[in-house]
Order: C-alpha cells, then structure tokens, then sequence
C-alpha cells in the first residue's frame, strides 16, 4: 500500500521548522559549502565575522583561502581522501583570518550526496574554540610551572601514584616507574605517628583540604621534609575522582630553624645558669635585650642591650616609664598585627601568656621589629621576680 502523500500544510510548517533549525545553527556555528573542486559556494555570516572576509570575498575562492601555514600538508591529503571516499571527516585546526590572525577549529565536514549516492557536494561545520584553546594553553603553561618548582604526584582513590612529576623523582631518588602504581607510602617516613596520616586521609575523603608539615624518607633511607598540601580533586558529579598532592622541599629551611632553636636554647640555658648571681648581674650578663621586674611591674634591672634595642636617648612615655623604674610592658609592643601576642594594661601580663616563649611584634628605634619573647620566673625574698628576654625569631 504505497502511503498517503504529506499535505501542503505539513510541507509548509517541516520547511518552516528547517529553516529555524538553520538560523539556530547558522547564529552560533561557522557553516560553509563547497563544490567537488573545494571553492566556496556559501558562506554564512559566522563565518564572514570569524574570518573577517566579506562574503563577496569568500564565495567562489578555494577554502585554502584561510588555511593556516602552520598546518602540515598531510593532513589536508588525508581529509580530501577521506571526504572525496564518501566519509566524514573531523579535526582541530587552526585558520588563518585575513587580517592574518589565528583562529581555532573543530571542523566536521560532511559529503553531500543525490539520490544516486554521487557526491554534489561538501558542507563544514566548524565551531571556533580559539578562547577555549588558549585557556588550555595557560592551564598547560601554568601546569609547567607548578612542576617546575614544586613536587607533584597524583593518587587514585585508594591511594596509589598515578602521577610524579620531575621534582618528585629527583627528590625521592625513585625513577618514574617505581612510583607509578605503588603506594604512595613508599615515601613515608618511620618517625611520621600513624594518627598523622589517619587524619589526612579522613580529611580528604571527606572532600576537604590537608595541610601539614612531614618527613619523607628518600629511597637510599635519606629524610628530606615538605610542606605538603593535599587536594581531593572532583569530578562533574561533585564525587571524588582522585587526591593530587604538591609539596615544597623545606628540608633546609627547618635545619636552619633548628639551628636558631638550639642557639636560643643555649641562651636560655645561660639565663638558668646565671639564677643564683644578683639580679643586676644576671641581667647584664644575659647576651640579648633583657630586663627585669618585680611583681608590680617595677623595673629592677636592664641592660645594655636592652638601653639600644628601645634608644633610651628618646623621650617618649616609654621610656619615661623605665627611667621612673615603673615598666608598663604593654607600651612596647605594637598592636596592628593580630598574629603576634598583645598585651592589655588593664590585665596583669604575667597571666597573660605562655611563661615559656612567645613570638611579639615590638616597636624599636629601628622601627617594627620581630622577637621571640622568653620569660622566666624565679623566688627571691618571697617575691616573684621576672627576667624577659628579646630572642631573635
């Protein structure tokens, strides 16, 4: 039974719906036709705009007219072999605009047959993915610098490396192959408690960051330490896909913190040495800025040092304070800087802070300084008496 022939009405709304479907595609695609000979017979205005040639400019010139130079010659061969054999073809290419700039790509380009299946025809497809391709490149060129001066690696979920970058290798003393696929405990230290690494991974499967502070044992059993932060990486489903780590070698940074430690460690050392000596003694012979004070805030000692850290030639109210033997220790320190320890002269200081070390902002006759602040208490005649001393961070 040879089915109904369709209505003028239906011809008329499906041309009218193919015609929308054109304007739709026409309004946000770069769309071009070409004979068999590879000469443009239409040019829709995406393209005129992207290209920057008028249509009259376009039709009826060979498509090579915005090929790029930049664009091997084997690989239009293998597109006009592949469209001329009746297939379809896709790529990423750039194009060459007529002001001579560069646009990217990505072309489908169709045969368009008759009824007989001879080839009429070619149309393109293109969609410009310029702005895309450059964010690619930045996010490529910032990829390379991240690995430049960090150490990278990525895990699966369960832990093991899927990623080491060149610094990673260097640092570890692994070859990339032994990296990938083990666990990325290869590089974990024996010192490093078990809670550690409990927290860390109960932080980042729980999709948080972890930051931290870690040894790593390299694979000749030598430790080096980095600053290691950890990202759950997520994929479009809001799921965790997979944990990427960068870390900062700061093994000489904390050797040199180590050092000062044990330098400030001798001066306090020295301080408890000195106890039994007078009060005045024990001050002068302490070799950094150092002052002494009852429990009414009532200057005893200082010396020297202590006279050139806050120029006791000025005369502003600090210093006044001292000289009336009546330190109110608050007035020397800064109070912009919320990181440091402050002190308010409303409360009794020696209640207000740690008695072993804390870290203070002064202000000096050389302006802003930073100090490591160190307190000891010591009986003497039934009174307390207390030494603080300016230590170097």
């Amino acid at each position: 039974m040879t089915p109904p022939l369709p209505q003028a009405e239906e011809i008329i709304d499906a041309s009218h719906l193919l015609e929308q479907y054109k304007r739709a595609v026409d309004a946000s695609t770069i769309v071009s036709k070409t004979d068999l000979n590879g000469k443009i017979t239409y040019a829709n205005d995406e393209f005129c705009r992207v290209s920057k040639y008028e249509r009259d400019e376009l039709v009826g010139k060979p498509h090579s007219i915005v090929r790029h130079p930049g664009v091997p010659k084997p690989v239009f061969k293998e597109l006009w072999k592949t469209i001329r054999a009746g297939h379809m073809w896709q790529g990423i290419v750039p194009n060459r605009a007529k002001d001579g700039s560069t646009y990217i790509v990505d072309a489908t380009i169709f045969p368009i047959t008759d009824k007989s299946g001879t080839i009429t025809e070619y149309i393109a497809i293109r969609k410009n993915i310029t702005e895309l391709m450059e964010q690619r490149t930045l996010l490529e060129e910032y990829k390379s610098a991240v690995d430049a001066s960090n150490i990278v690696s990525k895990t699966d979920l369960g832990g093991r490396i899927t990623y080491a970058n060149d610094e990673f290798c260097r640092i570890s003393q692994y070859a990339r192959e032994e990296l990938i696929g083990k666990p990325h405990n290869i590089v974990r230290h024996p010192d490093v408690p078990g809670p550690v690494f409990k927290e860390l991974w109960d932080t980042i499967q729980a999709g948080r960051i972890w930051k931290g502070i870690v040894p790593n044992r390299a694979k000749d059993g030598s430790t080096y330490i980095v600053d290691a932060t950890v990202v759950p990486i997520k994929g479009a489903d809001d799921a965790i896909v997979e944990y990427i780590a960068i870390r900062h070698d700061i093994t000489g940074l904390s050797e040199s913190q180590k050092t000062a430690n044990e330098k400030n460690e001798a001066t306090l050392e020295k301080i408890e040495q000195a106890v039994a000596i007078g009060v005045e003694e024990i001050v002068e012979n302490i070799p950094v800025p150092a002052v002494a004070l009852d429990g009414e805030d009532l200057v005893i000692a200082h010396n020297q040092a202590f006279d050139e850290l806050f120029d006791m030639s000025s005369d502003d109210l600090t210093i006044q304070s001292l000289r009336e033997k009546k330190l109110i220790l608050s007035t020397l320190f800064n109070d912009k800087d919320e990181s440091f320890i402050q002190f308010d002269p409303v409360f009794d200081w020696k209640l207000m802070f740690d008695p072993e070390s804390a870290k203070v902002s002064l202000n000096t006759e050389e302006g802003e300084h930073v100090f490591r602040l160190a307190m000891r208490r010591y009986e003497s005649s039934d009174e307390p008496r207390f030494i603080l001393c300016f230590l170097e961070p």
